[in-house]
């Protein structure tokens, strides 16, 4: 991979990472939302949502890192 393709890469790797955090940052509001409305199911399923979108995130990251430093 030469230099544009890693700086294409890292580009693109920072706007997915913007819109995951986006989602995540939704799916606290959400999660607060329905609490304060005594949904606390929905609260909980939220919550869990958010943690496995920051798991993905986290996955997404050392794939797409490690693609850059094994070229």
């Amino acid at each position: 991979m030469n230099h544009d393709e890693r700086v294409d890469l890292a580009v693109r790797l920072v706007a997915m990472q913007q819109a995951l955090r986006t989602v995540i940052d939704s799916a606290e509001q959400a999660g607060r939302l329905a609490k304060a409305a005594g949904a606390g199911g929905l609260a909980v399923a939220t919550f869990l949502m958010k943690e496995s979108i920051e798991e993905y995130a986290k996955e997404l990251n050392r794939f797409i890192l490690g693609d850059i430093v094994d070229d």
